[in-house]
């Protein structure tokens, strides 16, 4: 079924790629989506060699495009050829089709304008327990320092990963050899994804935010040792 009012809002990565192909698989897709930047940026030929070997899960196709992927769920899409999600032309495109909900995927470290988020509520996926682990890379300090992993599901903020959080879900370290950044990362923002667009699908409303007074502690991009460091870590994980 598709989600009335529903927009998604997504650049051409491989987080979008797993996204969309997992709301399909369950039957929760948006009325519309509405790409951003260029097709070419997510290097087609790259990183779906690099990451589908190690998949493990047939519903997730690398072999077609983005658009693709919509013609043949049926899902209506737009393509702005834009890199920066502020740009007006988006914000146009966005106001104009007055959505009630955008789902949020986009570049790497850009940060949505004021404006856009007075459209409609952001719902944005952060792959860390919320609100004790914001920035970037936090999957990574997770299993060094906690031996899991975890997403959190927040309603985007003018300060960075401070919005109200609607859903955390823990999961498992991911089994050794398993692509991290491009896969097992998205993999899991994706099914916390799901499950709060289930209930979205049932109720025609967002879970209720959850009440957490820790201050929790910023992040920012793991060092290439401590990184390679957590992935070996991987093969000590406790049965």
């Amino acid at each position: 079924m598709k989600l009335e009012s529903v927009v998604f809002l997504a650049g051409f990565t491989s987080r979008t790629f797993i996204y969309f192909q997992r709301m399909a698989a369950n039957g929760v897709l948006p009325e519309r989506v509405v790409f951003f930047g260029s097709e070419d940026s997510m290097a087609t030929g790259i990183i779906p060699r690099k990451i589908q070997r190690n998949i493990g899960d047939p519903r997730i196709d690398f072999s077609i495009s983005q658009t693709e992927a919509c013609e043949q769920a049926g899902c209506p899409y737009t393509v702005i050829r834009e890199n920066s999600v502020n740009h007006p032309a988006i914000y146009q495109n966005l106001a104009g089709i007055k959505p009630e909900l955008i789902i949020y995927s986009g570049y790497g470290s850009q940060i949505v304008g004021n404006s856009l988020l007075e459209i409609a509520p952001f719902l944005h996926i952060h792959a860390g327990w919320l609100p004790e682990e914001r920035g970037s890379t936090t999957i990574y300090y997770s299993m060094l320092l906690n031996r899991l992993c975890s997403a959190s599901a927040i309603l985007l903020s003018r300060d960075l990963d401070q919005g109200k959080i609607i859903a955390r879900k823990r999961y498992p370290l991911p089994e050794p050899g398993i692509e991290i950044d491009h896969f097992y990362d998205n993999y899991i923002r994706a099914d916390l994804l799901v499950n709060v667009l289930q209930k979205y699908s049932e109720s025609g409303r967002l879970p209720e935010p959850i009440i957490d007074t820790e201050k929790g502690r910023m992040y920012y991009v793991i060092h290439p040792i401590l990184k390679h460091i957590a992935i070996l870590s991987i093969d000590t994980k406790p049965q």
